[in-house]
């Protein structure tokens, strides 16, 4: 009965990813790579409960440890690199990208590694220009510049030739990041609807480029990003610009998330800070709701009064008292400056 809930649990993920246009090829060894690493005993030591405390992003599990085995000695992280090496690819394809694209999500494995998810996907149905390439004026060299490092060994070290290892650490990963997901109560995951609640900030150019219009709200809108971007789970964080754009994204389509560290036994977040409580997602066809800030779009003020009602008709997820609050102090630090 253990077996056949497992097989209906992957068979309900991969029905998602049909869905959801992915090939066949990667949803049948993301299913694979998860029920591995449920047989590897690695999804049972996932933490049950992980709540942010004092600061607003560093959490704890249902214990009271920080980040449960998720990092530290002994963490999940060394079992992942474990397993990876006894199915023949490396945690090397992972932790190196995530090295890189916390300092610059345009770096050279930051576009090459965007031409990895457009190629798991129908692109019939998921376009290459569908997508931002960080060239407004020129897309399709954009877009080639990023293919050409993707399939130059002498750039970023990938090569079609090592698609098949990269896959599969990827598909390891990707699996462990669902399995996360699935099992962790956490403020704005909806584990039953297999969807989370992320927040992103925009700048004017951004909304512009989009047909909003600053401080003029507008639910379901469709803004062009790029393939994979990052989101704030619990706390906005300020990058590009002050505009606050909410969006439900499914768990198919989280790659990686801040609860995790970039090496085993580091204890350190696995992407740039923790302030950031960053999700890289893929975004294609992820509509949203832009809730202006107030104020001025070049300042990022810091009172109270300016966040109140932020999130009027957003309700978080779960039943955290933290997360229900509706007086100013729930808006207090609400920007990482």
């Amino acid at each position: 009965m253990r077996r056949l809930g497992h097989l209906e649990q992957v068979a309900r993920l991969w029905r998602e990813l049909e869905d959801d246009h992915w090939l066949p090829d990667y949803a049948d060894g993301l299913g694979e790579q998860i029920i591995g690493l449920r047989h590897a005993g690695i999804s049972n030591l996932l933490p049950k409960r992980l709540q942010p405390e004092g600061n607003g992003y560093s959490c704890v599990d249902e214990h009271g440890q920080p980040w449960g085995r998720l990092r530290g000695q002994g963490s999940l992280v060394s079992r992942i690199e474990t397993y990876m090496e006894e199915h023949g690819t490396s945690y090397d394809w992972i932790s190196d990208w995530m090295g890189e694209v916390s300092g610059d999500s345009w770096s050279q494995w930051g576009k090459a590694m965007r031409i990895f998810w457009v190629r798991q996907r129908d692109q019939k149905k998921v376009k290459v220009l569908e997508h931002y390439w960080n060239n407004p004026s020129d897309p399709v060299t954009a877009a080639k510049t990023c293919s050409g490092l993707y399939a130059s060994p002498s750039k970023v070290g990938l090569g079609y030739e090592k698609e098949p290892q990269l896959k599969r650490a990827w598909q390891i990963w990707h699996g462990f990041v669902q399995e996360l997901l699935a099992c962790t109560d956490f403020p704005n995951n909806d584990r039953e609807a297999r969807t989370v609640r992320l927040i992103r900030t925009e700048n004017d150019a951004g909304l512009k480029a989009n047909k909003l219009t600053p401080f003029e709200p507008k639910k379901d809108s469709e803004i062009k990003r790029g393939v994979c971007e990052s989101s704030s789970i619990f706390k906005a964080f300020v990058n590009a610009g002050p505009h606050i754009t909410l969006q439900t994204v499914p768990h198919i389509r989280v790659i990686t998330c801040y609860f995790t560290e970039r090496t085993g036994g580091a204890n350190r977040c696995c992407l740039k800070e923790d302030h950031e409580n960053e999700f890289i997602f893929l975004t294609h066809g992820i509509r949203c709701d832009y809730e202006p800030s107030g104020g001025s779009s070049t300042q990022v003020e810091s009172d109270e009064d300016k966040y109140k009602g932020l999130f009027s008709d957003y309700a978080p997820f779960g039943s955290s008292s933290t997360q229900t609050q509706s007086n100013a102090d729930k808006y207090k630090g609400l920007f990482d400056e």
